[in-house]
């Protein structure tokens, strides 16, 4: 049921955001009509918000969303006498207007045009090729707001692995015009001595010290659990040496370092 609940929440939101996608000149769009497929159309906005259209002519659309253009163009052909009833559909293929920044540690970062298939911040993450390794899960969506920018926190990881409605309607946020969306590098950890892969990693949340040394594959026949510490920065900048457990929380350009059995 869950899962019923959050296909039905993405297809609600998809629909009713492509209608409110406003058009403007030099946007590419797609226009059909039901049952009429001689009057499917592909075409761009001219400079003067103009459109040319089968039956009708000339058309201004320029600066009305996709759900009035759609009106305009079914109430003409209803109008002028050329069809009974016109369902119109209208679909942007490329927005030179609305565009949204992907910034950071994906494989392409750029520009990329808002459109009825590319609304979303996981839309806008996949045509940029998605997250490249060692990328944080942790994404900041910066909006334009009354005030500036607005900062939003995004962790896609928690998104995917909870299943929330709530945190999916927070999370998969539907983008506006000029929007960026920035992937920073995961926050590291460092792991040396007498572990079988030394070096260094991501750190992920919430990570023990048993769990890192788990991704550094484990203390070695040398090596010894016994006095773990970790080489950690204070507030003032100073490195300090703390003796740790298994589990201990490991902080962001933390030092763990597993010393050399005695025996």
């Amino acid at each position: 049921m869950k899962k019923i609940m959050i296909l039905f929440l993405l297809f609600f939101s998809i629909n009713s955001f492509a209608e409110d996608i406003p058009i403007n000149a030099g946007d590419s769009i797609g226009i059909s009509v039901y049952n009429n497929p001689d009057l499917s159309l592909q075409t761009s906005v001219s400079n003067d918000g103009m459109i040319n259209f089968p039956l009708i002519g000339d058309v201004k659309i320029g600066g009305l969303t996709v759900r009035d253009a759609e009106r305009i163009i079914s109430n003409k052909l209803v109008m002028d006498g050329f069809l009974r009833d016109a369902q119109v559909n209208i679909v942007m293929l490329d927005s030179k207007s609305q565009q949204v920044s992907v910034l950071g540690e994906v494989r392409s970062p750029g520009l990329y045009s808002i459109s009825s298939t590319s609304k979303t911040l996981i839309d806008f993450i996949s045509l940029a090729g998605g997250k490249v390794q060692n990328s944080s899960d942790k994404i900041i969506v910066l909006s334009q707001g009354e005030n500036g920018f607005e900062r939003v926190e995004v962790d896609l990881d928690k998104l995917f692995k909870s299943g929330d409605l709530a945190t999916l309607k927070v999370t998969n946020l539907n983008l506006n015009a000029d929007d960026i969306i920035y992937v920073p590098k995961a926050p590291l950890f460092y792991i040396y001595g007498q572990v079988n892969r030394p070096g260094v990693y991501p750190l992920r949340d919430r990570m023990s010290v048993a769990q890192a040394l788990s991704v550094g594959g484990g203390v070695s026949l040398r090596g010894s659990e016994r006095g773990l510490e970790i080489k950690r920065r204070n507030a003032t900048g100073e490195l300090e040496t703390i003796e740790v457990n298994d589990s201990t929380e490991v902080l962001e350009n933390d030092v763990i370092y597993v010393e050399e059995s005695l025996f």
